[in-house]
């Protein structure tokens, strides 16, 4: 049974980037807020601010002021556990640096991975010595939750002694809503990146217009791309006016909360053709709120998603194959209907708040229990 006693509850630090921002990280910390985590008034969890766009100096000042927090709690009694959130480059490295000192002041310490470039990362981007540090990092934490089964896979090729769990993000189920979708309307929401396969998008719309063209597919309502997110959106519409397609592209640069819910409900189709990804929230929405997806074979992806049964899945960069699943359920609404049905029971299955929630308690209940860790760091069994 899960203790709900705060005088029993650990006293969690939960360190992570700055909750108004953008990125899969801030909408996770957000998920929790919204389901009482930092907020209530017996909570025992704190959200610290590791990150913040802005000059250097400032981000540099708010980890530091993220360290001193740290130190302070733990000189109280306090942090117990120390959780961070982490994806690549400059998020690993200060949170490694976070979850070490914790380590040194005799917290544990869970290590959460988010970053679907987290592999690319360790095995392209990092020098030996780089690589020694991840390995160090994750061989000496205390716990380290992954997306899904890959990324826990993955994770104990570089941490074999480590214990490894995976914690789906959580979304919030609502009372099923009412969909108003739009014909032809594809909505993609993420970061303006090559990475996250948006170009390729354009690139598929852009076949399936001379497709058109030539006669070669049947009749199809007009297509339009909604995109959602920051980044360079003037050169996505510069990239799209060449491909012929200018004409097709909505921007709607970075949107909170209540507007990608209202783009949800008039969207006939969210679309994900990721090259790098973890577990997507945005595409976790996407099923919870009833649109049928179509997402890349990347990731924790298809560990949730089966094709043909919650949504279509693309081999990612394979635009004819993009092209084709976006001809395919645009034309078919009994397909939509069908694949959009089930992906709601599967995230309610598996993702729904409650369900992620009282997971993430157990194990920091579990945690909790076992003896602090020795503040000099331990030796990992070969």
């Amino acid at each position: 049974m899960i203790c709900t006693d705060p005088r029993q509850q650990p006293a969690v630090l939960m360190m992570g980037t700055d909750r108004q921002g953008a990125g899969g990280i801030a909408s996770v910390l957000n998920a929790y807020a919204s389901a009482g985590l930092f907020d209530h008034p017996q909570s025992t969890v704190t959200c610290v601010t590791t990150h913040r766009e802005g000059p250097l100096w400032k981000v540099v000042l708010l980890w530091v002021k993220a360290i001193l927090t740290l130190v302070v709690a733990r000189t109280r009694g306090q942090a117990t556990i120390v959780h961070a959130h982490s994806a690549s480059r400059g998020s690993f490295l200060r949170k490694s640096v976070l979850l070490w000192i914790a380590r040194r002041l005799g917290s544990h310490t869970v290590f959460h991975l988010h970053g679907g470039g987290f592999q690319a990362f360790v095995e392209q981007q990092t020098g030996p010595l780089g690589r020694r540090w991840v390995e160090h990092t994750l061989s000496h934490v205390s716990l380290i939750l992954t997306l899904s089964e890959r990324w826990r896979d993955y994770i104990r090729t570089i941490a074999p002694h480590t214990r490894v769990e995976i914690l789906p993000n959580p979304v919030a189920l609502e009372v099923s809503p009412l969909r108003e979708p739009e014909p032809g309307r594809i909505l993609f929401l993420g970061r303006i990146d090559p990475r996250k396969g948006v170009y390729d998008l354009v690139d598929a719309i852009a076949v399936i217009r001379t497709a058109r063209s030539e006669g070669r597919i049947g009749s199809l309502p007009t297509l339009r791309l909604v995109v959602g997110g920051d980044g360079d959106g003037g050169a996505l519409a510069d990239y799209a006016s060449r491909a012929g397609v200018g004409a097709q592209l909505e921007l709607l640069g970075w949107i909170g909360p209540d507007e990608r819910a209202r783009q949800l409900t008039r969207a006939a189709s969210f679309v994900l053709p990721s090259h790098h990804e973890g577990l997507p929230m945005s595409m976790l929405e996407a099923m919870a709120a009833r649109v049928p997806i179509i997402v890349s074979s990347v990731g924790g992806i298809p560990d949730l998603v089966t094709h043909g049964v919650h949504g279509l899945i693309v081999p990612p960069g394979d635009i004819k194959a993009l092209a084709d699943a976006i001809s395919t359920l645009i034309a078919n609404s009994e397909l939509q209907e069908t694949l959009a049905r089930a992906a709601r029971t599967r995230i309610r299955s598996e993702c729904a708040t409650d369900l992620v929630m009282s997971r993430l308690r157990l194990l920091w209940q579990t945690l909790n229990a076992e003896a602090s860790p020795n503040p000099i760091v331990k030796k990992v069994p070969t």
